[in-house]
């Protein structure tokens, strides 16, 4: 309200800084949706002020609130707008990061690190500052992780670590630990691991970074079922689930639930299970399809554990003819089906 009688009065440069005052305040309470929308209006304005530095801060600002609460169009959007107020080079680097970021949230994994390899040759060819170094590579190094490229990420790793584990940002700091964490659960040292997703989350709690939180969690949860650990695997994953849900952060982007959802599949919670992975399901089909058919394979496993073939067969002559589902994969689907089908005493 302050900030709308500054703006009504032609007084937009304290309307500017009512507006980002009221952000941080809705921040500290872990109101995201209304942080996010503060941060907007009031990047608006300062662009209409020709303020095109502080325009520039607020969306990047903006740009990692909505990281965990925003649309893939809002997230293109705000994208579109820091490239338009890009001026100097290290505003050009941070924009090229945070492309990196958003093509990997959006799992879009290989052009995500062509974006990450090109913020890092920027800042080498420049001979950037070596935090601004160390950050891009940190982003390069988990999307090569996830890509199964080890050895070139842990080299990365390798030559960000001794920047990234001082960086005065708590914020880069938990970034790298987590990134680091889990590329030590894709080798296998998923013991090495979850000490760095500890730290990790310690470190966002610190910097109050909610959503960062929820995907530590979640990944912590993956390292335990990678250890054998369904039970603790499924306590981290449905506090993931709890507290995004509690704080409106968006769900579908992870794998989260269906994770929880095999966790507790193997741990004999078969129902719950399936309320979980329908959820992920439902998520996917707008944000992933072709990811869909993990799901129906979860959902069918857990009805086959209730005895419930005739669901189980259901689900799976579904994902059999989707048109989103890999050859190979189908392929499986229906010798699946068929043995579903002879159990059922129907013709295969």
């Amino acid at each position: 309200r302050v900030a709308q009688h500054w703006l009504d009065a032609g007084e937009r440069e304290r309307g500017a800084e009512a507006l980002l005052t009221a952000a941080k305040e809705a921040g500290q309470l872990l109101r995201l949706r209304e942080q996010a929308e503060l941060l907007e209006r009031a990047a608006g304005v300062l662009r209409a002020l020709g303020e095109r530095r502080r325009c520039f801060e607020v969306l990047l600002q903006l740009q990692q609130v909505l990281s965990g609460v925003g649309s893939v169009e809002q997230r293109h959007r705000v994208f579109d707008d820091l490239l338009s107020v890009v001026d100097t080079p290290e505003e050009r680097h941070a924009a090229m990061i945070e492309r990196a970021i958003g093509l990997f949230n959006l799992g879009r994994w290989s052009e995500g690190l062509e974006a990450a390899r090109a913020a890092v040759n920027d800042a080498v060819s420049r001979e950037a500052p070596a935090l601004m170094t160390a950050e891009a590579r940190t982003r390069l190094a988990g999307g090569l992780s996830v890509l199964g490229q080890t050895a070139e990420a842990e080299q990365q790793f390798s030559l960000a670590r001794p920047a990234m584990s001082a960086h005065p940002d708590l914020h880069e700091r938990a970034v790298f630990m987590a990134e680091f964490a889990s590329f030590l659960d894709n080798i296998g040292r998923n013991r090495e691991a979850r000490i760095e997703h500890q730290a990790a989350l310690d470190a966002a709690r610190l910097c109050n970074d909610m959503s960062m939180r929820c995907d530590i969690l979640a990944n912590l949860g993956v390292s335990y079922m990678d250890s054998g650990l369904p039970r603790l695997a499924a306590q981290a994953l449905e506090d993931s689930v709890r507290t995004r849900r509690l704080h409106e952060l968006n769900l579908g982007g992870g794998t989260a639930l269906l994770t929880l959802g095999q966790a507790l599949r193997a741990i004999g919670e078969y129902s719950a299970s399936i309320v979980h992975t329908e959820a992920q399901r439902t998520s996917w089909m707008e944000e992933r399809p072709s990811f869909v058919c993990m799901c129906d394979y979860s959902l069918a496993t857990s009805y086959l554990h209730l005895g419930q073939l005739a669901r189980a067969q259901q689900v799976i002559r579904a994902a059999a003819v989707s048109p989103e589902i890999a050859a190979g994969v189908r392929a499986k689907f229906l010798v699946v089906h068929a043995r579903l089908a002879d159990a059922l005493g129907q013709p295969t």
